[in-house]
């Protein structure tokens, strides 16, 4: 029946109901973590997916299942390609107890034959690329392949950009990148010396140059900025030099989603101090300075004002009187009421929050912009984000609706007096209200299930949400969007039964 549930699942069809199915039908079988569940099965909240995942995800569950039945695990991570081919998986005892916790690596065919390596660690990365970082009881750590074979030596510390080991606790900031070695932190002010040393994914150290700028040694997409002969060059994941940058700049960032931005010193005459032009660079070397994109330097940090990333193509960065916008087409979006401090938040679904600060008096506004820059919506006191067309607002005088991407408010089936918004997750949005209790209610304004009492409640994620009864997070439970109890003896403490 789990099977045919996702066999029903098109090309483009969202699949937290069917998760929400799969939980309910392996709920009197706690050895398997809930939190696994909902996390590491391959969906990406409120997001469509490929059919190639969706025929993943229907031999992945039900055989993480059957491994946790008969090796007596208590975690089953998702399954990883081997590079010999089929998949790999990490299964845990003891999962949850930072002390105890013991893994395995576990080799299957990705249906229904699997076996356990005999080898036992203390703490494991993610599998990235087709390697991993485990350590055992000597505290060091070393890479493995998927065949289980040890390709590295072994270190007994790195001291920065390492990838994460847990012990009971699953890593995410290992982006199967080399990593740099001896990184040592110098004075308060944040200096620090370099070897000039990495680890390959072959598990083998490279080098690169000791003296480039510390912000320059994390990797992104498979590439690192470094310095030759005084020429900035991008280095590839076996250390060679990709592309020479045909001008140095002053700072350069990591590339996301192709492009890596980086700034140059500006001076004019008609201000007490320098500021930064953007360029964008991409993966092949070109580099292109962005019309009209100038940004302030942090005097703290001697640093860009500057994100990454603000959403649907645009970055936000502050220059002047307040923050704004600009994408890599030099296209910006200014604040033109000169009298305010400004915020902006990420662009969702064509909008963005504005939260505006008159100078000169305690007023405040927030509202929504659209891409023109151009005011959306009227002045209110919180906004979500827009997620899957949907966002949650509350008015000055406590009112609270939903409001769909045409900005159409929808009420609230239940009049609710709420405290706070929070975001929406997998199409239910959680509720705290002013008597202190908690509620959901999904993208129709339905009210799912009765306010009840609770210290922290979870976002739903893949049809579950976590509800932490006090303080001291004892007693936490698992609900369906019924507010049915799942997992009833599923300990969080633990990771396992009672």
């Amino acid at each position: 029946m789990v099977t045919k549930n996702i066999l029903k699942a098109s090309k483009c069809q969202k699949l937290s109901q069917i998760v929400l199915d799969l939980a309910s039908k392996i709920a009197n079988f706690p050895a398997l973590s809930v939190q696994t569940l909902a996390s590491a099965i391959t969906i990406k909240r409120d997001c469509e997916i490929l059919f190639s995942e969706v025929e993943k995800i229907k031999n992945d569950l039900p055989l993480r299942v059957e491994i946790a039945k008969k090796l007596k695990f208590n975690y089953v991570s998702e399954l990883y390609p081997a590079s010999q081919g089929g998949y790999v998986a990490w299964g845990a005892r003891n999962y949850g107890d930072t002390e105890n916790a013991e893994f395995y690596l576990i080799e299957t065919d990705g249906v229904s034959d699997f076996e356990e390596n005999s080898k036992k660690y203390q703490g494991v990365s993610e599998i990235k690329n087709g390697v991993a970082f485990v350590s055992d009881k000597s505290e060091a750590f070393y890479m493995i392949n998927t065949s289980g074979e040890k390709i590295s030596k072994e270190y007994s510390e790195v001291t920065y950009h390492s990838p994460i080991l847990f012990r009971g606790k699953v890593s995410t900031l290992f982006e199967g990148e080399p990593i740099a070695l001896d990184i040592v932190h110098g004075a308060s002010d944040g200096s620090a010396k370099f070897s000039g040393k990495y680890i390959g994914l072959d598990g083998q150290e490279f080098s690169a140059n000791p003296d480039a700028p510390f912000a320059l040694y994390k990797y992104s997409e498979g590439l690192v900025w470094s310095e030759k002969d005084g020429k900035q060059v991008a280095l590839n994941r076996k250390g060679e030099v990709e592309f020479t940058l045909p001008e140095n700049l002053d700072h350069l960032y990591r590339f996301d989603k192709g492009v890596a931005l980086g700034f140059k010193n500006k001076f004019y005459a008609t201000r007490s101090q320098p500021c930064l032009q953007a360029f964008a660079i991409s993966k092949n070397g070109e580099m292109k300075e962005i019309p009209g994109a100038l940004v302030d330097i942090d005097s703290r940090s001697d640093s860009p004002k500057c994100d990454w990333w603000a959403g649907e193509g645009f970055y936000r960065a502050t220059f002047g009187e307040g923050e704004y916008y600009f994408n890599l087409a030099g296209k910006t979006i200014y604040p033109r009421e000169q009298r305010s401090n400004y915020h902006f938040e990420f662009f969702s679904n064509g909008y963005a929050t504005v939260l505006v600060r008159d100078k000169n008096s305690s007023k405040s506004e927030n509202f929504l912009i659209d891409k023109e820059g151009k005011r959306a919506f009227h002045n209110v006191y919180q906004f979500s984000h827009f997620r899957d067309g949907f966002a949650v607002v509350r008015e000055h005088d406590g009112r609270c609706y939903l409001l769909d991407k045409d900005l159409k408010q929808i009420p609230f089936e239940t009049e609710l007096s709420v405290k706070t918004v929070r975001e929406i997750w997998s199409g239910v949005i959680c509720l705290e209200l002013t008597n202190g209790k908690h509620t959901y209610a999904d993208i129709t304004g339905k009210q799912l299930m009765p306010s009840f009492d609770c210290y922290l409640a979870g976002s739903f994620d893949c049809g579950i949400a976590e509800i932490n009864p006090s303080r001291e997070h004892n007693g936490v439970y698992f609900i369906d969007k019924t507010g049915r109890r799942l997992f009833e003896d599923f300990s969080v403490s633990t990771g396992g039964q009672k």
